[in-house]
């Protein structure tokens, strides 16, 4: 089977190139882009069920579940499958301080200064810590706080039970696209290793020629968390890579023109930031050069 991207016309090949990351193509006409947000339930979601006329609490969306939020409601999948489209990278760090998320621009890798919404860059992620012991308690717990972050784009369908928050039945997910923030270790090991083994077993270059299962992995301690698990379709049919972007051409618009706003929304902030940060600290300094250039003219 021949899945050369070779044998794509030259405007597809440059944009699956953007997506997955080994090009820094920009531009293009923006187009509206519903995307729901993928993440995966770590605690499980309690509920009340009426057993003998009395009302129990019980647990009705269990720990290791997806939760997909689109359209400002969440409907939660335990065993969906998606087809995965492409991948970024970026520094997180959750401000308690703003009640909100920071972020850095989406690249295609964590080399070098990427500014984020706070006006400074990385989040104020040290780019290389030598000596890590030799940081202050207070100091790792800081660095600890700015996470490294792969941004996963793909399509999600249902292929398994749906429910609400309620954990009362919903009709089965169909090809929605969706993104999703993975900072656990184990997890974007699982995604590579999957992509790996798809690319080596279709002789492709691109892991979106087959659908992949997303299950996940329960793991006890102090602290109990889930892992993502990623498998191969048994039954899975692979296309060419011209046939998949031939079905799925507007998906992969999309999501290259999200990313584009998300990084242009990503500058304006760093840009307003450090706009008020010259306006505090060095108008008057900026005003005394400008005198002085009149004065000499």
């Amino acid at each position: 089977m021949n899945t050369s991207i070779s044998i794509i016309n030259d405007d597809d090949s440059a944009l699956l190139e953007e997506l997955y990351g080994s090009s820094n193509s920009a531009s293009g006409k923006t187009q509206d882009s519903k995307l729901g947000v993928l993440k995966l339930v770590q605690t499980a979601k309690m509920g009340d069920m009426e057993v003998a006329g009395k009302i129990h609490k019980t647990e009705v969306i269990p720990a290791g579940a997806y939760e997909l939020y689109l359209n400002k409601e969440k409907v939660y999948c335990i065993n969906p499958r998606i087809r995965y489209l492409g991948r970024k990278s970026l520094w997180t760090y959750w401000d308690a301080d703003e009640n909100t998320m920071q972020r850095s621009l989406l690249a295609d890798n964590l080399n070098g200064d990427l500014k984020d919404t706070m006006g400074t860059f990385n989040v104020g992620r040290m780019p290389y810590v030598k000596d890590w012991k030799k940081l202050s308690t207070a100091d790792q717990a800081y660095q600890r706080g700015r996470k490294r972050t792969l941004l996963m784009m793909g399509i999600i369908d249902s292929d398994g039970a749906c429910m609400d928050e309620n954990g009362s039945p919903v009709e089965g997910l169909k090809h929605i696209p969706f993104t999703m923030e993975i900072t656990n270790f184990d997890s974007i090991k699982g995604l590579d290793e999957v992509i790996g083994k798809i690319n080596k077993k279709y002789n492709c270059t691109k892991g979106n020629v087959v659908d992949i299962h997303l299950g996940s992995e329960r793991h006890e301690g102090s602290l109990p968390y889930s892992t993502m698990l990623f498998s191969i379709k048994k039954d899975a049919l692979p296309e060419t890579l011209a046939e998949f972007i031939s079905r799925e051409r507007d998906t992969l618009i999309s999501f290259s023109d999200w990313t584009k706003m998300r990084n242009t929304y990503v500058t304006d902030q760093w840009s307003r930031h450090n706009k008020e940060e010259l306006n505090s600290e060095e108008e008057t300094l900026v005003s005394q050069l400008v005198n002085i250039e009149g004065a000499a003219i």
